[in-house]
């Protein structure tokens, strides 16, 4: 995983819904582990919680993303 800009979401509202390249710019992962983690289906076991707008529209609120990636960390 590649290092995070802390600040990168910082500046943005705890409650606000991003898209999946959001996430994929602040994490350095790839859209399809992303996926992975939404759908609970990654080998970790780890979820990611996200909002569905549609089949192809994942929305993820920001405090979640932190909070993830947090409990990534080892």
């Amino acid at each position: 995983m590649k290092k995070m800009d802390d600040t990168f979401l910082a500046h943005l509202p705890e409650d606000l819904l991003v898209p999946i390249e959001t996430v994929e710019k602040y994490t350095g992962l790839p859209r399809k582990t992303i996926s992975r983690f939404a759908h609970g289906k990654h080998a970790t076991g780890k979820k990611l919680p996200y909002y569905n707008f549609g089949q192809r529209d994942l929305r993820f609120r920001v405090s979640d993303i932190k909070v993830f990636v947090e409990d990534l960390r080892r």
